[in-house]
């Protein structure tokens, strides 16, 4: 038991068991949610994708969902919040874009985009996980098919790409996802933009299937417990890996890569990096991605250079790197970045081809 003044200047008794208690069931908690993610991911999509897409939405207020097939990010999407807070009434929203006359998806200037989400009352959604009392619910919503100049005018109507201190803020118990159609980050992405903005990319599972489950009714204490060891201040981060005893093998693992971060918002690339790295470790300090610390640290370095890093270096750097010696200063450490950067030395090969001797004609 430990002793502490009281405003009188009396002595009282203080335990620490209630929070030590309150530590424990979160611990318990989130590894229930886990398994859950684990166990029963839906036919074609695999665990570890939806275990990306749980630490990037804890890393960020944004998560863009991008993928050949819409309907594969609808399911990440649907099976995530389900797991989260399926059973809680008016926690969980989809707004779909509106189909035109032929059935194609139509892009919407900023008014018109401001005013189809208005319009489908994700305002009422944004008071209601502002209202005091409901910070540990979360608040699931997707935006479906949407262009990110639309994305980009939707986050500034709300403020989340606002500097200065106007307005109430954006609750950090309401999860906005974002479902555009690409296969990696898309091209025009402001740095405002990306230091909001987590990507998860979904591969395209082998068939369509249906999810025939019946949808499981998630303890309360899930959500809370996704929101209570959610971080998403840098500094923050770097006290939990601090914690952990990761810092020094943070620092040489960056180390290598930190030449990238000189070309473009060096500043705003390893900040995030940081920041989902924390959140890939359990209150408890298990790992996410790999039983072993190290091994979960590089994990999340890999995955967070090859989906959000380094496309958004050969959009905004076109040409400025040589993506073959990259590919190999990437091998051993970074697989997955080490892959991408060879895909981009690939295309660059058939871009530079292609300029050269022109398109290839078609044999008759």
């Amino acid at each position: 038991m430990e002793e502490r003044l009281t405003v009188q200047g009396r002595k009282q008794r203080f335990s620490p068991l209630p929070w030590l208690r309150r530590t424990s069931e979160t611990e318990e908690a989130e590894r229930e949610l886990l398994r859950e993610l684990i166990l029963s991911s839906p036919w074609g999509i695999a665990h570890e994708t939806l275990i990306h897409y749980y630490i990037s939405a804890k890393s960020w207020p944004v998560t863009l969902l991008v993928g050949a097939q819409a309907v594969d990010c609808r399911r990440c999407f649907d099976f995530l919040a389900r797991a989260i807070a399926g059973c809680c009434e008016g926690q969980v929203c989809v707004l779909s874009a509106r189909p035109s006359g032929d059935g194609r998806i139509r892009s919407l200037p900023p008014d018109g985009i401001r005013e189809r989400y208005y319009r489908m009352g994700l305002l009422d959604l944004w008071a209601e996980a502002n209202t005091p009392g409901n910070e540990g619910r979360a608040y699931l919503v997707c935006l479906d098919d949407v262009t990110t100049p639309e994305l980009l005018a939707y986050l500034h109507a709300w403020g989340l790409l606002r500097t200065e201190d106007y307005g109430p803020p954006w609750p950090p118990n309401l999860l906005l996802s974002a479902i555009v159609p690409s296969v990696e980050l898309p091209q025009d992405i402001a740095p405002g933009l990306l230091a909001r903005l987590g990507v998860v990319e979904i591969p395209v599972s082998p068939g369509p299937a249906e999810d025939t489950r019946s949808p499981r009714c998630p303890p309360v204490g899930w959500q809370r417990a996704m929101l209570r060891t959610m971080v998403r201040e840098p500094a923050a981060a770097a006290q939990r890996l601090d914690s952990l005893r990761l810092l020094p093998a943070l620092r040489r693992l960056l180390s290598s890569t930190r030449p990238l971060y000189s070309l473009a918002e060096g500043d705003i690339l390893e900040a995030g990096i940081v920041v989902y790295a924390a959140n890939s470790f359990a209150v408890d300090g298990q790992g996410l991605l790999d039983l072993s610390p190290e091994g979960n640290l590089r994990e999340a370095i890999d995955l967070q250079l090859a989906q959000r890093v380094l496309p958004y270096l050969k959009m905004r750097c076109p040409g400025a790197l040589d993506w073959a010696e990259w590919a190999e200063r990437l091998a051993g450490l970074f697989p997955r970045a080490r892959t991408r950067a060879y895909r981009f030395h690939l295309e660059a090969l058939r871009a530079e081809r292609s300029e050269a001797y022109g398109p290839p004609s078609a044999l008759t």
